[in-house]
């Protein structure tokens, strides 16, 4: 293909598209299923930490502070 002949440019944007079977979709979709697993596992466990954290905070935050 020549870069600069827009007719080279034209055809090669009328190429089809590969096809894709079915089994590679459900493959593809798997990976999305198990990587929304893994982020919403990730995502629980962070809220659990988040949690603990702010509890641990609260439990040794000073109850008044002055600023006389």
């Amino acid at each position: 293909m020549v870069e600069g002949r827009p007719e080279a440019k034209a055809s090669a944007m009328q190429q089809p598209l590969p096809r894709t079977s079915m089994n590679d979709l459900k493959v593809v979709l798997a990976e999305m299923v198990k990587n929304a697993d893994h982020i919403k596992s990730y995502d629980e466990t962070l809220a659990v930490q988040q949690e603990k954290q702010a509890a641990a905070l609260q439990d040794h935050a000073p109850l008044d502070i002055r600023t006389d």
